[in-house]
């Protein structure tokens, strides 16, 4: 209902006032507010009611430390959500595991924003980085946002490439995978090892099938370095697969 109510008032976003219009909005308020409890500076030392540059290069700095185009102020459904969430977009701690796990987290905002919404970026692999991640793996096998819903369940299973890739498996709608698609798919994959510690968290666009071996051992799988479908399910989903034996 909430979502319903903001999609009808503000369809195109709550937009930053002009200089000299000095309409004060409760809104503005919520949204002043909701910055001041994340840590963002709006330029004022008190909530005023309005939406200036201060607010606004404040909602471009959460856009940036979502990793999504902050090159508007525009609150929208999304930014609205973040805001009157408990998740934050950056972390005090800089050390370099913590920084790798924020450049997954701004890499899924940026890209599957659709799917996902705004995830956290605190650089903390928790439930809501890695639903996002079984989201994105159900975007690139093409499900529809109405479809997907963060699940790894039986269509999700069928359309998962075996890498390497041998034109077997097929997308959501039946057609083999480009070339472009399971370099997509790789990238994933490594950002999946690496919150089991494996990789060095720059996750590329090919998979190391040393890195697959070592993960296949550390949960007792055949050790093939082949990225197959029990591999995929010990990697992204806390009970594995169950029929493994």
């Amino acid at each position: 209902s909430t979502i319903s109510k903001f999609n009808t008032k503000y369809p195109t976003g709550i937009h930053q006032q002009i200089d000299n219009d000095f309409q004060e909005d409760n809104i503005y308020a919520i949204i002043q507010g909701a910055l001041f409890c994340k840590g963002y500076s709006t330029g004022v030392m008190n909530i005023t009611k309005h939406f200036y540059n201060g607010t606004g290069n404040a909602i471009k700095q959460l856009k940036e430390d979502a990793g999504i185009d902050n090159s508007s102020s525009t609150v929208t459904l999304n930014i609205m959500k973040a805001l009157m969430s408990m998740d934050y977009f950056y972390s005090y701690d800089t050390s370099t595991r913590t920084l790798k796990i924020q450049n997954m987290q701004r890499y899924l905002n940026a890209n599957y924003e659709s799917y996902i919404g705004l995830i956290p970026c605190d650089g903390v692999f928790g439930r809501s980085t890695n639903k996002a991640l079984i989201y994105a793996i159900q975007a690139e096998e093409g499900m529809p946002v109405s479809v997907a819903n963060g699940n790894f369940g039986p269509s999700t299973r069928n359309c998962c490439p075996t890498i390497p890739y041998s034109n077997v498996e097929t997308s959501y709608y039946g057609n083999t995978y480009s070339s472009s698609k399971i370099n997509k798919f790789s990238k994933l994959i490594n950002m999946g090892l690496y919150a089991h510690g494996i990789g060095n968290g720059n996750y590329p666009t090919s998979v190391n099938s040393i890195d697959i071996k070592q993960f296949q051992n550390k949960f007792a799988l055949p050790i093939t370095g082949i990225a197959n479908l029990s591999t995929w399910l010990s990697i992204f989903i806390s009970c594995g697969d169950v029929n493994r034996t």
